[in-house]
């Protein structure tokens, strides 16, 4: 984890996370919110590191396939360009992707109708919704046992908690 360190001790204790080190990784915060933004930081790319290894172990995909499964999953009928655009790559690296999943059966491509009839709609085929739910079930799994530890209380204040910080964090059209 590049750039992130975790202590699980207080920002004040000898835990070698001290005024330096937390101001490198978060500049010229106060400790308590620089210590909170290094916790942040650390508790999303672990989880996002073992969310990878779940999804990619259940499916048997690399991590780009599983990507690219459950956003065609989640918007069905969807374009090479706006899956382009929900994935952020760039055409060409989308249309690879694409054929990789249509020869091993898992997505099906259909001519849209347009004035030029180049555009193409991609949807899953029953093998791809088969990886779909895989997908989503070794996420919930995964997250079902991150969350199994907290109170009642605990969840409603990390409900809360992500509420409020969210909209800093997805923009508008970002899964567009």
């Amino acid at each position: 984890m590049v750039g992130v360190m975790y202590k699980t001790d207080s920002p004040t204790g000898n835990d070698g996370l001290g005024p330096e080190a937390l101001n490198r990784v978060c500049g010229s915060a106060d400790m308590k919110t620089a210590y909170a933004a290094n916790i942040i930081g650390a508790f999303s790319m672990a989880i996002m590191d073992k969310m990878t290894k779940a999804v990619v172990k259940a499916s048997g995909l690399s991590a780009s396939a599983c990507h690219a499964i459950v956003t065609i999953g989640t918007e069905p009928g969807s374009t090479i360009d706006q899956i382009r655009r929900m994935l952020d790559l760039d055409h060409s690296s989308v249309v690879r992707a694409i054929a990789k999943l249509e020869n091993i059966g898992a997505v099906e491509k259909n001519r849209k109708k347009t004035a030029d009839g180049r555009a193409v709609t991609v949807n899953l085929s029953g093998f791809g919704k088969e990886l779909f739910a895989t997908i989503l079930n070794a996420r919930a799994s995964l997250l079902l046992t991150i969350t199994s530890a907290l109170s009642v209380d605990d969840l409603n204040y990390s409900i809360d908690f992500i509420h409020k910080v969210m909209p800093s964090v997805v923009e508008e059209g970002d899964d567009q």
